[in-house]
């Protein structure tokens, strides 16, 4: 980067993230700030035009998700041992229990439940107890649906979850999803989505 004197400056950028949460369900809080340099701080603002000004702390970790409540999730390194740390309005408020190897965090809408990916399929509630677990591997991305189910999907198919039991309520593997009723000729890592339960 060229600063305006003339001198090159070496200082890395900021990456800087908005979430936007809701003020009804967030005590006022209108937007989660997350400002990543050495360190991650984490800001909730009850005024979107002042982004400085509120409630902060610095986190070691890396923030996964904000939900609509502005309860952050962070991936955190305690004593050696990965996990998924929840904050709200500059304090620790508890974790998720987890096996090793999350991947992916999604809340739904409300900030009232939250699914989990990693060696399976997790769906949190609000008190952040286990309402279901999956043995779904390699899932890339869950998309909370209108109608209340959930859609899943990994580098091999894509299915379609009840968000209450987490059952299956119908699944499309192979390349393209829709071409071919199995999967093509390549050898995935992880088991093809239409033979995981």
């Amino acid at each position: 980067m060229i600063a305006a004197c003339g001198a090159r400056s070496t200082a890395p950028l900021p990456q800087v993230h908005l979430w936007p949460v809701s003020p009804q369900l967030a005590g006022g809080t209108q937007v989660v700030t997350v400002v990543v340099r050495e360190t991650t701080t984490v800001r909730w603002v009850s005024d979107a035009r002042a982004l400085d000004k509120g409630t902060s702390m610095t986190i070691d970790g890396s923030v996964a998700a904000v939900d609509a409540t502005g309860r952050v999730y962070a991936w955190q390194n305690a004593a050696g041992k990965l996990e998924l740390a929840l904050f709200r309005d500059g304090k620790r408020i508890g974790k998720l229990d987890l096996e090793p190897g999350g991947r992916g965090v999604w809340p739904d809408a409300t900030g009232e439940r939250v699914i989990v990916s990693g060696p399976q399929l997790v769906m949190f509630g609000p008190d952040g107890a286990r309402v279901w677990t999956r043995p779904f591997v390699g899932v890339t991305h869950a998309v909370w649906l209108d109608d209340g189910a959930i859609a899943v999907v990994s580098a091999l198919g894509i299915a379609r979850l009840d968000a209450k039991t987490g059952e299956t309520l119908v699944k499309r593997c192979g390349w393209a999803f829709e071409l071919a009723s199995k999967p093509h000729a390549g050898r995935p890592r992880i088991e093809p989505m239409c033979t995981q339960r």
